[in-house]
């Protein structure tokens, strides 16, 4: 026998051995292959049934609705349902902002930018820091308006304050600022 014809049998074999990867992705391929397929057919079928007896039960109002309803579906094509617009707003640049704060002060700090203050539907910017966790405002007996803000529990006065970097000044004998006097739209 040739030489040449043993290592071409070989080789012959070796092309037509079964590893288990392929017999996984043939099995695989088998299974997933007919059920695509019946569900396919049944929805061909399910439309043109109810097309056909919707025709038939009422009448449509224009010609253009008749025909669409008389024609079938052809099999291979598959019709394209009425997607509605979904628009997403993102707030990733403030929320990258706060973060980077934090990341880099010294201190333990709770970070909010103007624009995110600015969206809330408050009448000043105490009622919208107070909905920061953590934070919470002490409303003013006279008008009921959020005035002071204490963080984790702690009087006021143990707040610091900086606006745009610079510290802010009390307005009354405490130390904390009012924030009450400040719009949201700050």
């Amino acid at each position: 026998m040739n030489i040449f014809a043993t290592k071409r049998a070989d080789s012959a074999r070796i092309a037509f051995q079964l590893s288990p990867v392929a017999a996984g992705c043939a099995v695989f391929l088998s299974v997933f292959a007919g059920s695509a397929y019946a569900q396919a057919t049944t929805q061909d079928n399910t439309t043109t049934t109810t097309s056909a007896t919707s025709s038939v039960a009422t009448a449509p109002a224009s010609a253009e609705q008749a025909a669409a309803a008389a024609e079938p579906t052809p099999p291979g094509a598959t019709a394209q349902p009425n997607v509605a617009t979904v628009q997403v707003t993102g707030i990733r640049r403030g929320i990258e902002a706060a973060i980077s704060i934090k990341k880099n002060s010294s201190s333990i700090v709770e970070a909010i930018s103007a624009e995110d203050i600015g969206k809330l539907p408050d009448q000043s910017v105490a009622e919208s820091i107070s909905r920061l966790p953590g934070v919470s405002a002490q409303r003013s007996r006279g008008s009921g308006r959020a005035a002071d803000i204490s963080v984790r529990g702690l009087s006021p006065s143990f707040n610091g304050t900086l606006l745009n970097g610079r510290e802010m000044a009390s307005t009354g004998n405490a130390r904390s600022p009012e924030f009450d006097l400040f719009p949201a739209e700050l």
